[in-house]
């Protein structure tokens, strides 16, 4: 970017049904690292592999075709939308399609984010009920329920969590590193996160840093060492 390098020289392997911590200060590369693996950004050099086979992504849908769904924070929903359409923004249920256009089963779609919902113990009137609309804790309940409904009804081999645990609070953080420990087994998953408490989901955790003069640095370490780091400090 303007002749700073935001990744150089970086290298890392996610092996299968795992859960991967990814951490590391502002600017050290993980955003433009989550945006190379889910499509959003092609890298200048280097080569991706997915499955033992390698790939070019030139778009999220080249991604999204093969699996990898990133799921960002929830801050970026649209409050003036409702519940169900966010939890199906991108991923519509469609019929009559031609091409790229098609009418919304809104029906459909709406039984599904009710029954989201109340996995989650969110009793609302309406589906329809526009996110702006809802308390701190409701939005936080919406947030789970989010993650659950894709995890339910799309589910892919391969999940980017990129700060999904910045509007929950402490119970609904509990209950999405559950989650992530029930259903590791179907799936890999990469959690960028600054939470120490979403740390514990992790096998493996990767910090990312940048050196000056040789680029990007990604370490391997331990929960345990990690905690020790941040006990220190």
């Amino acid at each position: 970017y303007s002749g700073v390098h935001a990744l150089k020289n970086l290298s890392l392997d996610i092996k299968k049904n795992s859960v991967v911590g990814l951490i590391g200060d502002n600017g050290a590369g993980k955003s433009t690292l989550i945006k190379i693996l889910s499509g959003a950004h092609q890298q200048d050099t280097g080569d991706l592999y997915f499955e033992n086979k390698k790939v070019v992504f030139k778009s999220t849908k080249d991604a999204m075709s093969l699996g990898i769904e990133t799921i960002y924070q929830y801050s970026a929903l649209i409050p003036q939308m409702s519940i169900s359409r966010n939890i199906f923004i991108g991923r519509e249920s469609t019929n009559m399609n031609i091409g790229n256009i098609g009418i919304m089963k809104k029906k459909e779609m709406e039984e599904a984010a009710v029954k989201a919902l109340n996995d989650v113990g969110l009793k609302l009137r309406s589906p329809n009920t526009p996110v702006n609309l809802l308390s701190g804790g409701e939005r936080s309940l919406a947030a789970i329920a989010f993650l659950f409904s894709i995890f339910k009804s799309f589910p892919s081999p391969f999940y980017i969590l990129d700060e999904v645990e910045a509007a929950l609070d402490d119970a609904n953080l509990h209950r999405m590193i559950n989650l992530l420990k029930h259903v590791k087994g179907d799936a890999q998953y990469i959690i960028v996160t600054h939470q120490q408490q979403t740390m514990h989901a992790g096998d493996v955790l990767y910090g990312v840093t940048m050196e000056p003069g040789s680029g990007s640095r990604v370490f391997t370490k331990t929960k345990a060492d990690f905690e020790e780091l941040i006990n220190k400090s």
